[in-house]
């Protein structure tokens, strides 16, 4: 698998990276809600948040998996600045994992997680 960062091990729930440094990644799970007089620019601003990780796919409409060597507690702190206090997030260390009619990713989400 070549990517623009080099990977060289795959493993349920992590990726170690070459370059320089040894990098230990995680997979993160990231739900979210919104009220219902939440915009659409508030849904753009979250999304487009999170595809600022090398390594996203969205699952369903308000989830995404994610890989980084961030914590949840600093993804969540870096995504709650684009919701309105009253919307909700959560973000959860991913581990074992099965599904039924997810969204397109599904090859992403069986090589991932």
């Amino acid at each position: 698998m070549k990517t623009k960062n080099k990977i060289s091990v795959l493993n349920m729930n992590q990726l170690t990276f070459k370059n320089n440094l040894d990098l230990k990644m995680s997979c993160y799970i990231i739900y979210y809600y919104f009220r219902a007089e939440s915009s659409s620019e508030d849904y753009y601003r979250l999304e487009e948040s999170i595809k600022m990780y090398d390594f996203n796919a969205q699952i369903m409409p308000t989830s995404w998996a994610v890989i980084t060597e961030k914590s949840a507690e600093e993804i969540k702190s870096e995504l709650v600045n684009c919701i309105d206090p009253i919307d909700s997030i959560f973000v959860i260390k991913s581990g074992e994992s099965m599904w039924k009619n997810i969204m397109k990713t599904r090859k992403y989400l069986q090589e991932n997680l």
